[in-house]
């Protein structure tokens, strides 16, 4: 079973992202950033959602540090309101994608579903066709 550290920052808008996680029996673990790096070295993950904040500092220590951890774990982050000049600054840091609020949830679940199928044979090749939003 596929493995998801998630920081709780940005979460709630990627309700029905969480929801087809949790369908799927993928092991979500949400956890707040400063959390983030116990939780990785209890359980090594196959995949972070990363919310980046308010304070990108806090944030690029928290990264630089996971990273020197886990160098090879693909990295999706969430974010809302980034500048450009924030987006370049964690570009070092290798995310696998960026969801920008507000984005297609699809391109996200498509994110997903390659990073984790690079790690776990297992995973479906295709995420389903999106709900319609009535």
């Amino acid at each position: 079973m596929p493995r998801i550290l998630a920081s709780t920052r940005s979460l709630e808008r990627y309700g029905s992202i969480l929801a087809w996680l949790g369908e799927r029996g993928v092991d979500l673990v949400r956890c707040e950033s400063e959390d983030l790096l116990e939780q990785a070295v209890r359980r090594p993950p196959d995949l972070v959602l990363f919310g980046i904040g308010t304070d990108p500092e806090t944030d690029a220590r928290t990264l630089h540090v996971l990273r020197r951890m886990l160098p090879d774990v693909p990295l999706i982050f969430l974010a809302e309101g980034v500048t450009l000049v924030e987006r370049r600054s964690l570009q070092d840091f290798r995310p696998t994608f960026w969801a920008v609020a507000p984005d297609d949830d699809s391109e996200l679940r498509e994110a997903i579903v390659s990073a984790l199928k690079g790690r776990i044979g297992t995973t479906e090749s295709r995420p389903p066709p999106r709900e319609s939003q009535s």
